[in-house]
């Protein structure tokens, strides 16, 4: 499955283009925030993507306006292996990039990243309409995948 992760960030409940988006991951349910309103969830655990939604008021660098009290997508995470919640994730990762690969290969297809955390083996290339995060395993092979909005202007 080939879903446009890029245009779909950013979008908010209740616009169409998040309803067919998450239609064509197979993903029912409203996106509901927690208790203490901080972020909110709506995942398919069988294809392996979990999706993170903020309030309005708590997305810092605004690609553009949002209703007052908008459930924003925020995060798309990809699952490269299977854990206890998530089967792997089987569909085209953005960018082309492909899980197991190495670090030297995500350098190679994203360039340097901005920002690394050797002993968390997390790696974040910061974009001017998003970020990328990748989690590396013990091994040092690419095991999971985030699209986020920027978290710097």
């Amino acid at each position: 499955m080939v879903a446009d992760y890029f245009s779909a960030l950013g979008t908010y409940w209740d616009e169409r283009a998040l309803r067919d988006f998450l239609s064509a991951l197979g993903i029912s349910g409203v996106p509901t925030l927690d208790e203490d309103g901080w972020s909110g969830f709506l995942n398919n655990h069988k294809f392996g993507i979990e999706l993170t939604f903020y309030p309005e008021s708590r997305v810092k660098v605004r690609l553009r306006d949002y209703p007052e009290g908008a459930g924003v997508l925020y995060n798309i995470r990809f699952y490269g292996t299977k854990t206890r919640l998530f089967e792997p994730f089987e569909g085209q990762l953005p960018l082309g990039l492909q899980f197991g690969a190495s670090k030297n290969s995500l350098i190679k297809d994203c360039g340097p990243p901005d920002s690394e955390v050797p002993d968390l083996g997390s790696m974040r290339w910061d974009r001017e309409r998003y970020c990328l995060f990748a989690m590396l395993s013990d091994d040092g092979s690419l095991q999971a995948l985030s699209l986020q909005l920027p978290v710097k202007e």
